[in-house]
């Protein structure tokens, strides 16, 4: 099948460099894409076409060709090699219309400049009641096979994730049913009425109990584990509003990325703008008469805002009381150097 200069013969892009014949096997390819820039031709400007590829080894190509051809190679790539990325890697959150706080980690850098593969790895909040359309394009468009649920048994009886052909769906509390108790809206309201402490100091100590709680320091560890074995499509893990416990999964998963700490913090924040909604929504459910008002927008909003300090305090506590975030990885989650470098291979490019 030619496209333009190049051509695909027995699953080999075969294109011509340097006036040597080149043979790219199409499994190598990852990702592929095309566009149109502007060249300058005799002071002329024209647009030019091109179709871009990139392999597992992160190696970047080039193809110059008529925007009917590259148009006609994307159709033929989305259709013969569908586990070729066909869209292109930028962080953002995925387009879903029932779930407001579904994120790709697609597209952030570490350190050494290589980027987490777009459509691989999802966080999100709890899964239920999820659209026709939405369950469509998590199945179809991400191509979504494996479900981390961090919630307790309790929340998942009462909430439990829609079921989707082809996902695999694990259970992983990470915290017992008391403590997650306080997610539910009635749960919630009556949590906050019965502190008397500031509610923010009350979720830095939530936050510090997540790694130093040995339950669910070995619940992270399994959480990685699964990361490790998946063979294929996208991964998402969920807790009830997907900032607390997923945030603190996302974070360490980050971390053995080498993902830059202030991307990593920059990332949990972003969860507040995703979470406006459900926040106001629950500021309405406050008794605008009630003497206790004020107290229960407090506690709310710190209940649903990803605040710096809630993670900074996670990464504190791991540096007090294990020494370095590197030992608390290697000795507590049991990410070794060689785990390490597959998970950085199975979803960096």
């Amino acid at each position: 099948m030619k496209f333009g200069k190049i051509r695909i013969e027995n699953k080999n892009l075969i294109f011509t460099k340097r006036m040597r014949i080149n043979s790219l096997p199409c499994e190598e390819i990852v990702f592929a894409d095309w566009d149109t820039q502007i060249r300058r031709d005799d002071g002329e400007s024209q647009e030019e076409a091109a179709v871009f590829v990139m392999t597992k080894q992160n190696k970047k190509y080039r193809f110059p060709m008529k925007d009917k051809e590259a148009n006609r190679f994307m159709e033929y790539i989305r259709t013969e090699f569908p586990s070729i990325l066909t869209e292109r890697p930028y962080k953002n959150p995925v387009s879903l219309q029932s779930l407001p706080n579904t994120r790709d980690l697609g597209g952030i850098a570490n350190q050494e400049g290589r980027v987490i593969f777009p459509g691989k790895l999802l966080r999100s909040g709890e899964l239920y009641h999820v659209s026709r359309m939405d369950q469509k394009y998590l199945t179809e468009n991400c191509r979504l096979k494996t479900v981390i649920d961090l919630r307790t048994p309790g929340e998942i009886r009462r909430k439990p994730d829609t079921q989707m052909e082809g996902v695999t769906y694990i259970e992983n509390p990470v915290v017992d049913e008391m403590t997650a108790e306080i997610t539910h809206e009635t749960g919630l309201l009556n949590f906050i009425d019965s502190i008397d402490r500031d509610p923010e100091e009350y979720w830095k100590k939530f936050y510090r109990e997540l790694v130093l709680d040995p339950y669910s320091v070995n619940k992270y560890a399994e959480f990685l584990d699964y990361l490790a074995e998946q063979k294929e499509g996208a991964v998402l893990w969920h807790s009830s509003l997907g900032k607390d416990r997923a945030g603190v999964a996302t974070a360490l998963l980050l971390w053995v990325l080498q993902v830059p700490e202030e991307t990593i913090l920059e990332d949990f924040t972003n969860t507040s703008k995703f979470l406006e909604g459900e926040m106001e929504y629950m500021l309405r459910l406050c008794d605008l008469n009630s003497e206790k008002q004020k107290k229960r927008e407090n506690g709310i909003t710190a209940c649903y805002q990803a605040k710096r300090e809630y993670l900074e305090e996670v990464f504190q506590t791991i540096e007090k009381s294990y020494g370095s975030m590197e030992i608390f990885l290697r000795k507590k989650l049991y990410v070794s150097p060689k785990m390490a470098e597959a998970l950085q291979k199975k979803y960096l490019i």
